[in-house]
């Protein structure tokens, strides 16, 4: 979809305040809320991830209303962030203790 491209180059140029995230299911790691938007009803939302195996950043569009996701990038940086973008993932339920679920949770009590 031509907004979630043009909602992803605005996103990843933009860093608000960074929000930590409680992700239990990976202790070893730490993860920040970079950025959210709504977008066509949905949230677009950059996290961080610091951990053993370096920095990663990651684009996620959720639906909120129907506890659904998908992955639109990732990368080591922004710039491979913007750069890695794919609009071809269909949406996924979340699932109980992952990752996604736990950033979800989080992108949409605050939404």
């Amino acid at each position: 979809m031509k907004n979630l491209v043009i909602a992803l180059m605005l996103l990843a140029g933009v860093v608000h305040a960074e929000e930590n995230i409680s992700v239990p299911s990976d202790t070893k790691a730490t993860y920040k809320l970079l950025s959210k938007q709504n977008v066509n009803g949905n949230l677009l939302v950059i996290t961080k991830r610091v951990g053993p195996s370096g920095i990663s950043f990651s684009a996620r569009e959720i639906d909120c209303r129907n506890a659904t996701f998908r992955y639109l990038s990732d990368g080591e940086s922004i710039q491979a962030l913007k750069a890695n973008f794919r609009d071809t993932d269909s949406m996924s339920p979340l699932t109980k203790g992952s990752i996604s679920t736990f950033v979800a949770i989080h992108a949409c009590k605050k939404n």
